[in-house]
């Protein structure tokens, strides 16, 4: 289905959830542009300290951007928003290739990263007291941060919690970062609509699994092997690592509204990019003294405090809506599964079509989107549990005396913009100001997108024997192999 991130709790939660979670999903993506254009301006503004170049036995005495420093962040923030607004304007194809080229060239970076990280490693250039090759997982770096920084001041002081609780701590508020490098998977599902025929293909459970393969394999390992290299108290480490590549495609999210907009004639519902784009002009408000510090564990409102903790806060704010956002998802996955286990016994009369009961049996291989553990549905339960919990505690520094007021407003004020949306939609859609007046509206629609069944031997991505009844080697078989690599490389 078309927009199915709010379309989807719309059916089989509330009308109101659906229409808060939509309006959540655009600010968090559009924020999301601000935060990432001005980490990528950044890069173009580098300069290692001469103590630090001489530590590391660098032969030079500087290290530094020669046209970065030279011009002012504001001029690259201004020429990437120019370059993201180009790109999203263009026609639907050509959009797509340049997304799917600069993949390639994000994924063929990683893989040069690790293998450059490697050798460095391996070679050993600097001589150091460990003879180790894993010396920066060692004492005193350690795998995981010892301690957790908190309430820094400008002249330099700060809380510093460790042992036990400061490393869990740590881990805890790297989660916050974590979500907020991964926003935009769930892109994926946007693109459902238009997916390839469901008897040939099997675009969304690939296009997932991709995703989580190359998270795992590339992401982390490219972060392992780096960290061969570079502890995680290296001074030069920014707050966190941008992405050209997604900064452009961020406004991605409001293709979903094509029905709903007016468009150019190539299919680009122009009006809301345009929108959508003008919140990447935030992006200036910390062009000025350290925008480098600008991070996800930030948060969001207007204060005395400098112009980058202002939109570090939105980002902040951005994972907070992002997080209730899955939560719904995963909420109204559930109610998707108990009405179609209704469907295909037969429970739900007038609400399918008769003789159709056996479309929603997903126990049957024919059911086109089936997916293991997913049947009573551990994965959403997993799910809901932890998008929940991240949300709810992602403000714990709040607390911690001094109490920090910006901070606890930034962290949970999106829970109140949340049930304001939804009470809003109430109020419009049943007239009344009592909410116990309000009705669930909730269609628990399954005949939109018309169910199909297919034949899984027939679906791209699935490794069979192109002749069953001989060996593997054989050429045609070797050739079914190729065929489904290829699937999952391309």
């Amino acid at each position: 289905m078309t927009g199915g991130l709010f379309l989807f709790p719309t059916r089989f939660l509330d009308e109101g959830v659906g229409y808060a979670a939509g309006w959540f999903t655009w600010f968090s993506w559009s924020v999301i542009i601000a935060s990432e254009v001005l980490a990528v301006a950044q890069l173009w503004n580098f300069e290692f300290d001469a103590e630090y170049l001489k530590a590391n036995q660098y032969p030079d005495t500087t290290l530094r951007w020669g046209i970065g420093q030279d011009y002012d962040a504001a001029v690259w923030v201004s020429i990437f928003l120019v370059v993201i607004l180009v790109v999203n304007l263009l026609k639907v194809r050509w959009y797509g290739w340049v997304e799917y080229i600069l993949a390639c060239v994000k994924l063929t970076f990683i893989v040069g990263l690790i293998v450059f990280n490697t050798i460095i490693n391996a070679m050993q250039t600097i001589p150091r007291a460990s003879k180790s090759r894993f010396w920066t997982y060692n004492q005193p770096y350690s795998f995981t941060s010892q301690n957790i920084t908190l309430h820094p001041k400008p002249d330099g002081t700060a809380q510093i919690h460790d042992g036990t609780s400061g490393v869990f701590l740590a881990m805890w508020t790297a989660m916050t970062t974590i979500v907020f490098s991964v926003i935009g998977f769930e892109a994926v599902s946007v693109t459902a609509g238009e997916n390839k025929d469901l008897q040939r293909a099997e675009s969304i459970k690939i296009s997932t699994k991709k995703i989580a393969l190359r998270v795992i394999l590339l992401y982390t390992l490219g972060t392992f092997t780096v960290g061969l290299n570079v502890p995680y108290t290296d001074e030069n480490l920014a707050d966190f690592a941008p992405s050209c590549e997604r900064a452009w495609m961020n406004l991605k999210i409001v293709q979903a509204f094509r029905q709903q907009l007016q468009r150019t004639k190539f299919g680009v519902p122009y009006y809301a990019v345009f929108c959508s784009w003008l919140v990447g002009l935030l992006a200036f408000l910390a062009t000025q003294q350290f925008p480098a510090v600008v991070s996800a564990i930030s948060s969001y409102v207007v204060t005395e405090l400098t112009s980058e903790e202002e939109l570090g806060r939105l980002a902040t704010n951005s994972v907070v809506s992002m997080l209730l956002v899955y939560t719904v998802l995963c909420a109204s996955f559930m109610s998707f599964q108990k009405t179609i286990a209704k469907a295909s016994e037969g429970k739900l009369p007038g609400e399918i079509d008769f003789g159709t009961e056996a479309l929603y049996d997903r126990f049957k291989s024919t059911y086109p989107f089936r997916s293991r553990w997913q049947l009573p549905g551990p994965r959403a339960v997993y799910g809901l549990t932890s998008c929940a919990l991240l949300a709810i505690f992602n403000g714990w520094t709040a607390f911690v005396k001094p109490f920090s007021t910006p901070d606890f407003i930034a962290s949970y004020i999106g829970f109140a913009i949340f049930l304001f949306l939804i009470a809003w939609y109430h109020v419009m859609l049943d007239r009344t100001l009592n909410p116990l007046a309000w009705r669930r509206h909730a269609s628990r629609e399954l005949r939109q997108p018309i169910p199909e069944q297919v034949l899984p031997a027939e679906r791209r991505g699935y490794l069979r024997k192109a002749d069953p009844h001989k060996s593997w080697l054989v050429t045609e078989n070797l050739w079914a192999v190729m065929r489904c690599g290829w699937v999952w490389l391309k």
